[in-house]
């Protein structure tokens, strides 16, 4: 998003957590309003462009939203939404993004109330790490032809253990996989977590698990580097025999036995080869 959306955004999400401190309990439906709504502007690019449409009047775009969606939806969720639609957004995709953003908020809202905000980050990061090592689950719960309902039905009988935020999480990223792999969508949902709880989440990868005070040490270590508060979410695959992967956003140290061992064989392999000898 460009300054103008991320204002926007950021200004909803203040009016987004006061309306939900006024209905505490409710998180999950009001996440699910959400989702809906979202979709369904999505799935108009009349009503998207409308409602993003900076030559009508705010007031205007308020009112189009609360017509469209006073039967639809309870009151605080209409609440947001006329909140959204009078915001300006540099793009009409800002305003669906940001929509479906509150939605997930809410869910994380209801996590960090019950004080499992960091266990619902972590199981996050778990499922990116499942999604990866089984290539075959990942293109199945990604297959276009199934529909949401049907994805969501395979990954309960595949993940039948995790908090009920993870899955309403999980569930809708399942239902947007047209839009952005479901390891990137996931990824955006630890983001988010991690920052409604005033830390930065870093996956660390292992080839062996490390101990509790192995991972103290790591956590202060990694905060003084970012200059932030941070939350590690450790992985283990033994196929990287030593040292560990470190990630932080776009930001990777690989320092692992294995990158070194390919970072050898890359060399070896771009070497010229020996001239032929005459004799």
């Amino acid at each position: 998003m460009r300054s103008t959306s991320k204002q926007s955004a950021a200004a909803v999400t203040a009016e987004w957590d006061a309306l939900l401190q006024e209905h505490p309990g409710r998180e999950i439906d009001l996440a699910r309003e959400l989702f809906a709504a979202a979709d369904a502007i999505n799935a108009s690019p009349s009503l998207r462009g409308t409602l993003a449409d900076t030559t009508r009047a705010g007031a205007a775009r308020k009112s189009l939203a609360g017509t469209i969606f006073a039967a639809h939806v309870s009151a605080p969720v209409l609440t947001v939404l006329r909140a959204v639609a009078g915001r300006t957004w540099t793009e009409d995709a800002d305003l669906v993004t940001t929509v479906d953003t509150l939605g997930a908020h809410a869910v994380l809202v209801r996590a960090r109330g019950a004080g499992v905000l960091s266990g619902v980050e972590d199981e996050l990061y778990q499922l990116m790490r499942t999604l990866k090592e089984t290539p075959a689950l990942r293109i199945t719960l990604s297959r276009e032809e199934y529909s949401a309902e049907e994805r969501a039905a395979l990954f309960d009988r595949v993940v039948p253990n995790i908090r009920e935020e993870t899955r309403v999480l999980a569930h809708r990223a399942l239902a947007r996989v047209r839009e952005m792999t479901l390891a990137a969508l996931l990824m955006e949902y630890a983001a988010q977590a991690a920052e409604l709880g005033d830390v930065s989440g870093v996956s660390v990868l292992v080839a062996q698990p490390l101990t509790p005070s192995q991972e103290e040490r790591l956590q202060r270590a990694l905060t003084a580097m970012y200059g932030t508060e941070v939350s590690i979410h450790v992985s283990v695959d033994p196929t990287v025999v030593g040292g560990m992967r470190i990630q932080h956003g776009s930001d990777v140290i690989d320092a692992t036995l294995q990158s070194r061992i390919k970072d050898v064989r890359d060399k070896v392999a771009a070497m010229p080869a020996a001239p032929a000898s005459n004799r």
